[in-house]
């Protein structure tokens, strides 16, 4: 193993490296158009994908939503919760690729699939997490921002941290050290 003044081996630098990289990446395209773009529709998507499963599964009212100018609505005509871009996932979807593109020694194709499964997975997450904030909004008002601030955000990096983890286990074919 090839130690330098830092106590880094080659692929320690090569991961830290590859990070660097990637966070400015993330924070080149916060500032560009495609950005802009691709937050807007992936929040268009949500809402359209939560409106869709309350209508079909949680038949109260008819759902429907909406651009208000500045974010998607989702509403019953009585109640509404707002999908702000901040709250459509892309933050951590970025977060967990970049990991995932980050580690040394991992056969693309292995990268490659647990990127999409985990960007799905972390996509269907914020669906399920939007419906159940619009039931719980209109049938428990007092836990939505219980929810919404504190139990959804542990859980989505629980999920986050899960995948990272399975990642790394099978890839390795043993336990994940927790030296």
């Amino acid at each position: 193993m090839n130690q330098n003044t830092f106590g880094l081996d080659r692929g320690q630098w090569t991961f830290l490296f590859r990070s660097v990289l990637f966070i400015a990446l993330y924070i080149s395209i916060q500032y560009s158009p495609l950005f802009d773009l691709s937050n807007a529709k992936l929040t268009e998507l949500i809402s359209h994908s939560s409106r869709w499963i309350l209508n079909n599964v949680y038949q109260e009212n008819k759902i429907i939503d909406f651009w208000n100018g500045r974010r998607w609505v989702v509403s019953n005509g009585h109640s509404s919760l707002h999908i702000g871009s901040i709250c459509n996932g892309y933050g951590l979807i970025f977060l967990y690729v970049g990991f995932i593109c980050s580690t040394v020694g991992v056969p693309l194709l292995r990268k490659l699939f647990f990127a999409v499964i985990g960007s799905i997975s972390i996509f269907i997450f914020n669906v399920i997490r939007i419906i159940l904030l619009f039931v719980m909004k209109n049938q428990l008002p007092g836990l939505f921002d219980l929810f919404h601030h504190y139990i959804f955000q542990v859980a989505v990096y629980v999920l986050i941290f899960t995948l990272w983890y399975y990642y790394l286990k099978v890839y390795t074919n043993s336990p994940v050290s927790e030296s």
